[in-house]
């Protein structure tokens, strides 16, 4: 689980960058808020 605060530039960059390392294909990158975490745990 990678978990990103701020949903700038950067954190669309390390989605991209994450996701060409990720041999496998076995990677689900979701983007949500902080309120939508909260609420599922």
């Amino acid at each position: 689980m990678i978990v990103v605060f701020s949903f700038a530039s950067g954190a669309y960059d390390e989605v991209v960058r994450v996701s060409l390392l990720d041999e496998l294909g076995g990677l689900e990158v979701k983007f949500k808020t902080v309120k939508e975490v909260l609420k599922e745990s």
